[in-house]
């Protein structure tokens, strides 16, 4: 058979032979040739991801060999060959049924391919303890797109590390982001992208760097000389101590550290001019400390959980992806309002350094943050006294060194991909990391001159077209509500049936939150008598996540629906 498309297929009686513009891709023996691509004897704890598997053969036969515990997936960049994935002769499972043990799917049904597979390795590896990841290339269809394959093979390589570098931390921070996420949603609040008219053509971000000391001094000079008409000055939640010292009010602070240091940082200072642009993670406390119509949430996918996938009323947020840093999130944010509606045009960053100097780790009077890390294993070593361990030096913006540590890299490097491909045109002030963006010698506002220091224009919550505190928060109230419904549904058969299944109980979605800080997750996800034997602990989980929900909607400030 053969299409308009180039595409002509071959019955063989070893299978179905596959060309594309007159070119083989399948071998002369379709079924054989492609099963001596598949793995003799699989690998436990293994995701095996086929490029370019045609009609799959062999791929059903290796599922079945498959530990719970590995996975198989494909992906197909060529979109003329996904009319063989659907042939009849075709072994791939096109579905991806809930509940599957090791689904098989074909991505090249979607949109963005590589992004699909990724989300997809990024779930499965949590739920089943995969710790590596192999790549058959099962047709001569990958050298259609051998560079996109070779890149594919990079990203879920970096996405696999992410997976079990951040487990540690979703552990010891899974159940607060969850708290969080829970208060943050019952309070009156407003969409990210409602704040787009406090953004004008130019921004400075301001971060508490250890160059922010040097800089910041001649900033508000000439700010005060030169005015802020067509300037915007968005602050991380760390600058906001040393701004207030200075005298100058920003337009946008950024937060979005669940943990109640970040609450220090505003204090004794109350910011209401000031909007706050914060994950829904954030602290309450911090969100509490602004009116409610100057509150803008985003959302960070901090976990692949059906809450955060599919939930309507959290979509309802720009989502972003986990960045892991409050720079790398403004920026991406900043990135985005200016593809939306062309402003910035630049962005001058202050004190965004990702760098140590001894006794500065971060700008002075920010003591929560100093007194953290200075106490903090990765930037202290222990039995090495705080602030006088030898940090490692790597190259600056300045062309010579300054010294680091490894989670302020990968937070540099997770800047540096967001800057690569911004339309905004991104300068750094002071010396620091070189996160791509061009070094500036000195900083110059515009020449439009305003009377005082905080001659902003405008004022958050006023944006046309914004529905306003009230309407938003309201629809995530209800989305609380729903994971106490069903917290409490599950509740009675946890503790009246001692033999069966917990799983069996509860939802996809509530069971990835009760379960969502068990460091042997992945056990509870593949092996259904252990699950029964931890009926116990998963049943104390489900009354915490409900103690934490009831509390988030009786919280002060928390919307109403009117129901109880």
């Amino acid at each position: 058979m053969e299409t308009d498309s180039g595409l002509r297929t071959e019955s063989t009686p070893q299978g179905v032979a596959v060309f594309l513009d007159g070119r083989r891709l399948s071998s002369a023996r379709p079924r054989s040739g492609t099963r001596r691509r598949l793995p003799g004897t699989p690998l436990s704890r293994t995701g095996y991801v086929g490029f370019s598997p045609l009609q799959g053969y062999g791929l059903r036969d290796l599922r079945s060999r498959l530990d719970p515990a590995s996975f198989v997936l494909t992906l197909e960049l060529e979109e003329r060959l996904n009319a063989v994935a659907h042939s009849g002769d075709s072994e791939l499972i096109l579905d991806d049924t809930p509940g599957s043990e090791r689904c098989h799917f074909c991505t090249g049904l979607d949109s963005d391919p590589v992004q699909a597979l990724r989300r997809r390795v990024s779930l499965e590896a949590r739920r089943r303890g995969v710790r590596r990841l192999e790549f058959l290339r099962l047709s001569g269809g990958v050298d259609l797109h051998r560079d996109g394959y070779d890149e594919a093979a990079r990203l879920l390589q970096e996405d696999l590390a992410d997976v079990w570098r951040n487990r540690a931390t979703e552990i010891v921070l899974g159940r607060r982001w969850l708290a969080n996420t829970f208060s943050n949603g019952a309070l009156a609040h407003r969409s990210a992208d409602a704040l787009d008219e406090l953004i004008q053509e130019r921004v400075v971000m301001v971060g508490a760097g250890p160059s922010l000391d040097d800089a910041l001094p001649t900033i508000a000079a000439t700010l005060r000389s030169a005015g802020r008409r067509d300037l915007s000055i968005v602050a991380l939640d760390t600058a906001l101590p040393v701004l207030a010292e200075h005298g100058i009010v920003p337009d946008v602070v950024v937060a979005m550290d669940c943990q109640i240091f970040n609450v220090y940082d505003l204090m004794p200072w109350r910011w209401d001019d000031t909007a706050l642009l914060t994950d829904i993670t954030c602290h309450p406390a911090v969100v509490r400390k602004f009116p409610p119509h100057r509150r803008y949430f985003f959302l960070s996918e901090f976990a692949p959980i059906a809450l955060v996938r599919d939930a309507e009323s959290l979509r309802r947020f720009p989502v972003i992806p986990p960045l892991g840093s409050v720079a790398g999130a403004a920026a991406f944010l900043l990135d985005a309002t200016g593809r939306r509606t062309g402003r910035p045009r630049s962005v001058v960053t202050v004190g965004i350094d990702f760098a140590t100097v001894v006794g500065a780790t971060h700008g002075r009077m920010a003591p929560a943050h100093r007194l953290a890390l200075a106490n903090a294993s990765r930037t202290t070593p222990v039995g090495v006294p705080p602030r006088s361990r030898e940090a490692p030096a790597v190259s600056s913006r300045s062309g010579g060194h300054v010294a680091t540590d490894a989670v302020l890299s990968r937070q540099a490097e997770s800047l540096r991909r967001v800057i690569t491909t911004s339309t905004i045109s991104w300068y750094a002030l002071g010396d620091g990391v070189d996160f791509g963006a061009r070094p500036l010698p000195a900083f110059t506002a515009p020449s439009t001159p305003d009377t005082t220091i905080d001659g902003r224009r405008g004022g958050a919550g006023d944006g046309k077209g914004d529905t306003g505190p009230g309407r938003i928060d309201r629809v995530m109230r209800h989305l609380v509500e729903e994971v106490r419904a069903e917290l409490i549904a599950a509740e009675t058969p946890l503790r009246t049936d001692g033999s069966g299944d917990p799983r069996d109980v509860m939802s996809e979605r509530l069971w990835e939150l009760v379960t969502l800080d068990f460091p042997d997750m992945a056990r509870l996800w593949t092996d259904r008598h252990f699950r029964i034997a931890q009926r116990g602990r998963i049943l104390g989980s489900l009354l915490d996540l409900r103690r934490r929900v009831v509390r988030a909607l009786e919280c002060p400030g928390a919307t109403s629906t009117g129901r109880s």
